[in-house]
């Protein structure tokens, strides 16, 4: 692993919104490979041999295996023009919002642009109301916004459930624009599938993602 201290990503919506410190919703891998008699080595796997069973390293010389468990998550797919802009925040990876999550904060103090929280799935649902729940101070709250592209948020969830957390996004002011997806992001507006313009503070990006970009390069079978 590229980093030693790793986030539990079941407690990101409670470290969000306070109820955790970044020590509680992280564990040590070393620490965690040692007592479990396993060799760790800190450091990013950059490309997979399947016929040659290799493992190419960023810093060490390639590593040989018998059985490879490749388990190196999502990178997110981001619209064009938010690759690389401040405003948008993409979820994944997790260190890299929490790195800047107390700074969101200090500038959603200061704003009165609407923050944008793209994809209304589990991810999106919970993200925006972390942000409500740490925002929300008194009688003023931030303007969040959370865009779904599809027909509704919770897709694949039961009618009760999509009831109750659109019940539940309604008490914390959380507005929901279904049928609006994010289509193209021009510094800080963003152009949405229903044609409209939207200008915003931030936008945080929960939709779906991608497999890193070294898995072109390799002779696995990709879906």
């Amino acid at each position: 692993s590229d980093v030693i201290s790793t986030p539990y990503s079941g407690m990101l919506p409670g470290r969000l919104a306070g109820w955790y410190s970044d020590r509680e919703m992280h564990f040590n891998l070393a620490n965690l490979c040692a007592q479990a008699g396993a060799v760790f080595i800190h450091d990013a796997v950059v490309g997979l041999s399947a016929a040659r069973k290799t493992a190419a390293l960023a810093t060490y010389p390639p590593l040989t295996f018998d059985v490879c468990s490749v388990n190196v998550g999502i990178s997110p797919a981001l619209p064009p023009g938010a690759a690389g802009n401040p405003r948008v925040i993409p979820v994944k990876p997790i260190s890299n919002l929490l790195d800047r999550w107390h700074s969101l904060l200090e500038d959603a103090d200061e704003s009165d642009q609407p923050w944008l929280v793209a994809g209304g799935g589990a991810a999106g649902f919970e993200v925006s109301l972390a942000l409500a729940m740490a925002e929300c101070r008194g009688n003023r709250c931030c303007n969040i916004q959370l865009l779904e592209a599809g027909p509704e948020i919770l897709p694949g969830h039961s009618r009760a459930v999509r009831s109750r957390a659109e019940r539940i996004l309604k008490n914390w002011g959380i507005t929901v624009r279904t049928s609006t997806g994010v289509k193209k992001v021009n510094v800080q507006i963003a152009q949405l599938s229903n044609g409209a313009d939207i200008t915003f503070e931030r936008l945080l990006i929960t939709t779906g993602g991608e497999g890193p970009g070294w898995f072109k390069h390799t002779d696995l079978k990709l879906s």
